[in-house]
C-alpha cells in the first residue's frame, strides 16, 4: 500500500470490461485485467509467466517476458553473480516449476551451461 501511496505503484481501472469478461473463459480474471489494461496503453510491456496467459498476449500482439527473461538480462548485465543460482532458488525456495529444458536454454543463453 505504501508504493501505492506513494504514487510509486499507479493503479488504473479497466476500461473494457466486455473484454476481460470474454477472456475469463480462457485465463483468470487478474489476468485479463492485465491484457485487457495492456491492450488500453501506448506501449505496453508485460511480465507474464502463465502460459495461457503468455499465448492469450500473442494473440493481441502483446509483447512480454517473464521472470525468467529478467534473470537472463540481469547476469548478461552483470546485476546477479549466476543465473543457474538464482533459477535454482526460484524452484526450490520460491516454488516456481521450471523444466529442465527451459533451465538448460537459459543457461546455455547466458554461457553458464
Amino acid at each position: 500500500m505504501q508504493a501505492i501511496n506513494d504514487e510509486i505503484i499507479i493503479v488504473h481501472d479497466v476500461k473494457n470490461t466486455p473484454l476481460v469478461q470474454s477472456l475469463c473463459h480462457e485465463i483468470h480474471l487478474g489476468e485479463a485485467e492485465v491484457i485487457a489494461l495492456a491492450l488500453e496503453c501506448d506501449d505496453p510491456f508485460l511480465l507474464l509467466d502463465d502460459h495461457d496467459t503468455r499465448h492469450v498476449a500473442d494473440r493481441f500482439g502483446l509483447p512480454f517476458t517473464g521472470i525468467i527473461g529478467i534473470l537472463i538480462r540481469a547476469r548478461i548485465d552483470k546485476k546477479i553473480p549466476s543465473l543457474k543460482i538464482e533459477l535454482e532458488q526460484l524452484r526450490t525456495v520460491g516454488r516456481f516449476w521450471i523444466s529442465d529444458q527451459v533451465m538448460q536454454k537459459a543457461l546455455i543463453t547466458v554461457g553458464e551451461e
